[in-house]
Parts: structure tokens; C-alpha cells; sequence
């Protein structure tokens, strides 16, 4: 005969499929949210940008392994605040790390992707050395002053699906939209390098 008093199991489900899937972050919406996210996130965070223009004071330092997404170009736009104004001194014998949106060294496996990364102000929007695994897709970086990437001593880096327009070049027509230095297998394909009549002849 069955007995017919209940039994009680615990409802294991949610905990065990948060532990089974990552527990997704909601995506940043301000530039606060933005700052914290990529200066004091965890390596291999994927860190999702919300669409919407986020003017940056300083520049962001990734951690190794990050994901930084926006909602798509056009989209997503990181750019620089008015009062950011580094100038051009000492270009191009010295470059300035802290004249670019992102800065990092001996920070390998980042991704950038999905976003418009714009300051006339600025050097540039990513400079990095002695890393390895950079990979640049689906980004627009429109109005630098010196170069939209500038790299030294990277390697294994896929840049792709990216345009640069009037992204570098103005100082003594050197740098551009991509300028590396002791670069080494690595990969790039399907790229669009436009200089608008809105520039003087030396941007790239």
C-alpha cells in the first residue's frame, strides 16, 4: 500500500541554473556605471555598453579577457568630455598614453566591438603594448588627432569589419588610423580608411 503522507523536495532549479550559466550584468547606462565596469571589473568580464553617448574625463584600463560591447555603431558612442584636451606635445617622437579612451599594457585576450569611439580632442581611441590577442570588430573611429589604434609590441591581434574615418595622421603627416609598431602574426581584413573633405590633407 503506498503511504500517503507528502513528501518535500527542495526546489534546487534556480540556484543550481545560476551556478550551471553565467548570471548575466545588466548592460551600463551612464558613465559612472561605464568607469567602474571596465577600471574595476574582473578579467574575462563581458561588460555590455547600452546605447547612448558616454563623454569620458580620463581614460578607461581594461582588464585581461574583457568583452567591452555596445549596442552597434552608431549606437554606442564613447567619446571624450570638452575639457579633456591632452594637446599634441611631444607627438611623434613621445607618445602619450593618457591621450587615448582605452589604455593598456601587458593586458592580453580584449575585445572591443559593436560601437563608435569619437574625440577630436584625443590621440586616439585605444593604445596598447606588449599584449597579445587584441581583437577589433564591427567599430567605427571617427575624428583623432593622431592615430585611431596605436600599437607597440602586440601580437596575435585580429582587427576586422572596422572603418576609420579622418582617424589620424594631423601631426607632421605620421600616424594614422592604424599605426603599430613590432607587430606580429596577426590578422586584418574588410577594413574602410576614409579621409573626408572636413580635414585637413594629412588626416587618414
Amino acid at each position: 500500500m503506498i503511504n500517503s503522507r507528502s513528501i518535500s523536495f527542495p526546489i534546487l532549479g534556480l540556484v543550481v541554473g545560476c551556478i550551471t550559466w553565467p548570471c548575466l550584468a545588466a548592460p551600463v547606462t551612464d558613465v559612472a556605471g561605464l568607469v567602474k565596469a571596465v577600471n574595476s571589473g574582473s578579467p574575462g568580464d563581458t561588460i555590455e555598453i547600452a546605447a547612448g553617448t558616454y563623454k569620458l574625463t580620463a581614460p578607461l584600463t581594461p582588464r585581461a579577457n574583457m568583452t567591452i560591447k555596445g549596442a552597434g555603431v552608431g549606437k554606442t558612442i564613447i567619446t571624450a568630455s570638452d575639457e579633456w584636451k591632452p594637446g599634441t606635445a611631444g607627438l611623434p617622437g613621445k607618445d602619450n598614453p593618457d591621450a587615448y579612451l582605452f589604455t593598456f599594457a601587458k593586458t592580453d585576450g580584449l575585445t572591443f566591438r559593436d560601437m563608435t569611439l569619437t574625440a577630436p580632442n584625443l590621440h586616439g581611441a585605444i593604445y596598447g603594448r606588449h599584449s597579445e590577442g587584441l581583437h577589433l570588430h564591427d567599430l567605427r573611429f571617427e575624428r583623432f588627432l593622431w592615430s585611431g589604434v596605436r600599437t607597440y609590441v602586440l601580437s596575435n591581434m585580429r582587427v576586422h569589419d572596422c572603418e576609420f574615418i579622418d582617424s589620424g595622421g594631423k601631426v607632421k603627416h605620421t600616424g594614422g588610423g592604424l599605426y603599430m609598431h613590432f607587430t606580429k602574426d596577426s590578422e586584418f581584413w574588410n577594413l574602410r580608411i576614409v579621409k573626408t573633405d572636413k580635414h585637413p590633407t594629412n588626416f587618414f
